[in-house]
């Protein structure tokens, strides 16, 4: 933001006023600011860049979101968004995308996160012809956008599970109540192992 901008947003929200376009009086507003950027802002109002005495106004509760690389449920919320853009683009053929794609998107970088996921998902949607989406049907520029070594598969997926969120057996069995009880279970002491079964049988 230009720092004549930041001294107006500063004046509107120390008066409550603001001019509105095409105005000559000012009209009282009363608003509540959220306010999100990608920026260091600490590091900007050292450097001159953002205003102190905004960046002090602004500075009210705080949260952190990650960004799509780091969030531990990417891979569930790429299957949301992907259910998402075949109900949106009215697809009526069954729609899966192969376990190398999966493999991809779960070590890409994704520099443009959630934006970038839906336009990948949607000219997925666009380039695929069969029932799986291959990596040939991935955008160049996304792909460039990993190193050589990425695109190389980690490992080879066993035919027939699919490779997402609620088919991988693992990660069905820690979202079951009873798979979270034998996990939890595992990492107590051998002498608690049949902790699992004793509550089984007392209840």
């Amino acid at each position: 933001m230009a720092l004549d901008l930041q001294t107006a947003l500063l004046c509107a929200l120390d008066s409550s006023e603001i001019v509105p376009v095409g105005g000559s009086r000012p009209v009282t507003v009363d608003v509540q600011v959220i306010a999100a950027t990608n920026s260091d802002l600490p590091d900007c109002v050292r450097k001159g860049a953002f205003r102190r005495d905004l960046y002090y106004r602004l500075n009210g509760a705080q949260f952190w979101l990650p960004p799509l690389r780091e969030r531990p449920d990417k891979l569930g919320l790429i299957e949301h968004l992907w259910e998402q853009e075949v109900k949106a683009q009215y697809v009526d053929e069954h729609k899966a995308l192969s376990a190398e794609v999966w493999d991809i998107f779960e070590r890409h970088p994704w520099p443009g996160n959630i934006r970038e996921l839906r336009n990948v998902l949607r000219s997925c949607l666009a380039m695929t012809s069969g029932p799986e989406t291959l990596v040939s049907d991935l955008p160049n520029d996304f792909l460039r956008e990993m190193s050589d070594s990425a695109l190389k598969p980690r490992r080879r997926v066993k035919q027939g599970c699919r490779h997402t969120p609620n088919g991988d057996p693992r990660l069905r069995a820690r979202r079951s109540p009873i798979g979270r009880r034998m996990l939890s279970a595992r990492r107590l002491p051998r002498r608690q192992e049949t902790f699992p079964n004793q509550r089984d049988n007392s209840g």
